[in-house]
């Protein structure tokens, strides 16, 4: 549809007052709704502060998430407006104490001024406080809502009046807050609202020329780019905000590179629309130029968080997330970005982070050297060198961003232009700490020097998603919620198999690229893009492991210890992880460890059957082991070492030593080290005594983990009521997801809530069919015995399957 058939019959500007005459009278103290935009019909109200309606009148308003007021003086009177999500109300000041005593209320909001710094001061002396501040765009939002107003009065509202009350009067009162608020609710999140719908495009359909550009109204430029500027706009109609990017389109200049930038952008826009892509609804021709319409990005660009400014870790990760899913789908579509940096990742109202800038994109060929105008401090080495590059130019930059992320500034912030690029191109750039949480590894994987061991977006993708490569302090639900909302869209968007940058790798690997094949056999071991086949893993792997490839060397030594598409060959296993270790590939160290600590190094003997004899534990070369990785930032080893403290592995438990790794671990979101933690302050292992409140958040991860322990521990804490408010529901809802991963002790929990009737949404078959696979999981002795007393129960309170069940074992 176009913007002229969208909008056929509407008048020139948006204000239309539900055809209501302007200058009919507007009775006091009376409701009357009036339609600024399509989406923005407000109920408005005049009254005085004498009145005795006025405190309902104010208890009615909806106060978050903002306020936008005004102080106005007409004819020596002053009047208050406030605009809220729900009302507009003008206030003649007749009575200052009652005026006082109701907007005290106001204090504690987030109340936007919206003429000038005056109305600031003026609602500061009223309410007497100092939490009373004025916002530091306040200037921003003087100008934007002047700017909007100045074409509303000049077409529809008269200053000239007498002390009768009219809509025009209303409205010239109080349309600077009015349109503050129009403007400024685009700046919070939706879920702030009762009705968010305004938040819906004014425009749904494709991609399009808008034919007519003035209805936009150009309200002021906020950046200014290599190509143009970008201004903040409203659609007249909807009142719904965009910003409005200008470009070069018409040029007498031969190979005039600014519009080459202009045809990129615009044959992109034409063809992509994705979920972590600013949606650019189409564009208008002015004069020369051409002008992008496209969301308005309210809370900025990335910049400002990668050069120190806070942010939380939760918000982190969902920037890594949400830009990584961005770059996968260009990478899937054969686009290579070529300026990924901060200045190019924007953020909307929710806090969802978009790709935009898309004028340097360019469709991969196959490798070839081409002109890039990227950004210095973002190059990747195969660019600094003047070679060939791919789509890993790109995962170069966002590793570059991941760094920014974690230690607030640029890794090359401080050097000359040729010590920067020196150092890119020896591939020298400093390291993420460990500490920042397992994000680290997504970092060393991205700034890799060799480009093709950066691996491809969706390998990343999943690597992020399956490691959970999160900043320390992440909420993981929220992460994972989100994640699985994207891998969902990521689906439906392409079509895996028919991926560009698959087709890259493919033919690399063919050609004997090592790091090719190393990826290529990841993808068939995991299954991702291709179906699982360890097969034609291990065969991808074996070639690449040919030509020393670390990675793939570890690879198949795990395929053989872990008896992945392969018989378990210990003997290999060991001989595979040695050599990684030889190579110092750090997860191979924890692969040595594991085999010293589990007793499962061969030795040089065999048995009769011709199979290796295996060697005793050895806990404290498994210890050394565990250590180098630990040291590494490895979070298993880490782990690891815990488990050797905790249990006393050298001698007698050290739980001092055990909370060190196990915290060490914690922080890189290890479930087994949250839950074995757990375990040491809940049983008062270390300290005063038991510390049950950090037990419970610590459990309270490891479940949220899917650590099994963990869910039966935590169940077990709400069934009891320790740390945590008695809920036996609670504790039943966990139990049952324990259950349901097959773990035994959460399912006999569970069943003896059900058969002791404290709870009622679980059925006694339900139980039962819980037991029995509980018994086919070789039980321990003693879980063994409380299956069959449960099953008894069972039969006592009549399930004939129990009593089948019990029947068939006293048979065996």
């Amino acid at each position: 549809m176009t913007e002229e058939a969208q909008t056929a019959g509407e008048p020139p500007l948006a204000l239309q007052v539900d055809g209501v005459d302007i200058n009919v009278p507007m009775d006091k103290n009376k409701i009357k709704v009036l339609g600024f935009f399509k989406t923005l019909n407000a109920n408005c109200i005049f009254t005085s502060s004498s009145d005795a309606e006025f405190p309902t009148i104010f208890e009615s308003a909806k106060l978050d998430p903002l306020v936008t007021y005004s102080f106005t003086t007409e004819n020596d009177i002053q009047f208050f407006t406030f605009c809220t999500q729900n009302l507009v109300c003008v206030v003649e000041i007749d009575d200052i104490e009652k005026f006082k005593g109701q907007i005290k209320k106001l204090d504690g909001h987030n109340l936007l001024p919206s003429i000038s710094k005056d109305d600031f001061s003026a609602l500061k002396d009223y309410l007497n406080s100092e939490s009373v501040t004025c916002p530091h765009d306040a200037p921003d939002m003087f100008h934007d809502s002047n700017a909007v107003k100045s074409h509303f009065t000049e077409h529809f509202i008269s200053p000239a009046f007498g002390d009768s009350w009219t809509v025009s009067r209303f409205l010239y009162i109080s349309l600077n807050s009015v349109l503050n608020y129009a403007i400024r609710r685009f700046y919070y999140p939706t879920d702030a609202y009762d009705d968010p719908s305004f938040f819906g495009k004014f425009y749904t359909g494709k991609f399009t020329l808008f034919k007519i550009y003035d209805r936009f109204l150009e309200i002021r430029s906020f950046a200014q780019g290599g190509t143009g500027t970008v201004s903040l706009g409203i659609h007249k109609s909807s009142g719904y905000l965009v910003a409005m990017k200008l470009m070069l389109a018409k040029s007498h200049i031969k190979n005039d590179p600014k519009l080459k930038r202009y045809n990129s952008e615009l044959n992109f826009y034409k063809t992509h629309r994705h979920p972590s892509i600013v949606h650019c609804f189409g564009y208008c021709k002015h004069g020369n130029n051409a002008i992008f319409i496209q969301d308005y990005m309210c809370n900025g660009s990335l910049k400002k968080y990668c050069q120190g400014e806070p942010l939380d870790p939760t918000l982190k990760t969902q920037a890594v997330l949400q830009i990584l899913f961005g770059i996968d789908y260009l990478h899937s579509t054969g686009f290579i970005h070529r300026d990924i940096k901060p200045d190019n990742v924007l953020i909307d109202h929710n806090n969802n982070y978009f790709l935009s800038d898309f004028d340097t994109t360019r469709v991969y060929v196959g490798n070839k050297r081409s002109t890039w105008t990227g950004t210095d401090n973002y190059k990747a080495p195969e660019y600094v060198k003047g070679g060939e590059y791919s789509f890993q130019i790109d995962l170069y930059s966002f590793g570059i961003i991941v760094y920014e992320l974690c230690v607030g500034k640029n890794p090359f912030s401080g050097l000359s232009i040729l010590e920067a690029t020196q150092r890119v191109s020896d591939g020298t750039i400093d390291m993420v700490s460990y500490e920042s949480g397992a994000i680290f590894k997504l970092f060393r994987r991205c700034t890799a020097a060799v480009a093709e061991s950066r691996a491809t977006s969706f390998y990343l993708l999943n690597m992020f998603t399956n490691e959970r490569l999160y900043f320390a302090g992440t909420d993981d639900d929220y992460i994972v919620k989100k994640t699985n909302e994207i891998m969902t869209t990521r689906e439906e968007v392409t079509e895996l198999k028919e991926r560009k940058d698959v087709e890259y790798i493919e033919e690399s690997a063919a050609n004997g690229e090592v790091y090719a094949q190393f990826n290529l056999g990841v993808m068939y071991h995991n299954g991702w893009v291709y179906d699982r086949d360890y097969t034609k893993a291990l065969y991808w792997f074996e070639l690449a492991a040919e030509q020393n490839h670390r990675a793939a060397i570890y690879d198949i030594a795990n395929m053989y210890y872990r008896s992945r598409g392969v018989p378990r060959d210990l003997r290999k296993a060991f001989d595979y992880f040695k050599r990684a270790a030889d190579m110092k590939f750090v997860e191979a160290f924890n692969g040595l460890g594991l085999m010293y600590y589990h007793g499962e190094v061969p030795s040089d003997e065999v048995d009769e059957n011709g199979n290796p004899i295996l060697l005793p534990p050895n806990y404290e070369k498994a210890r050394e082991y565990f250590t180098y990785a630990a040291e590494n930032g490895h979070s298993y080893a880490r782990c690891n070492l815990g488990h050797i403290y905790y249990y006393g592995k050298l001698g007698t438990p050290d739980y001092e030593k055990a909370v060190f790794w196990y915290n060490k671990a914690v922080d890189q979101s290890n479930p087994d080290a949250e839950c074995n933690l757990g375990n040491i302050y809940f049983n008062g292992l270390v300290g005063d005594g038991p510390d049950y409140s950090k037990a419970f958040e610590l459990y309270k991860k490891a479940q949220a983990h899917n650590q099994l322990e963990a869910c039966f521990r935590l169940g077990k804490m709400y069934r009891d009521g320790i740390a945590v408010e008695k809920d036996v529901k609670e504790a039943a809802n966990i139990f049952k997801k324990g259950s349901e991963k097959g773990d035994i002790e959460s399912s006999i929990a569970l069943s003896e809530l059900v058969l002791d009737r404290e709870i009622d949404d679980v059925n006694d078959d339900e139980v039962v069919t819980c037991l029995q696979k509980s018994l086919q999981k070789n039980p321990k002795v003693e879980q063994r015995d409380k299956i069959i007393q449960l099953l008894k129960k069972a039969s006592e309170l009549g399930n004939e399957r129990a009593t089948q069940e019990l029947e068939q074992l006293q048979g065996k």
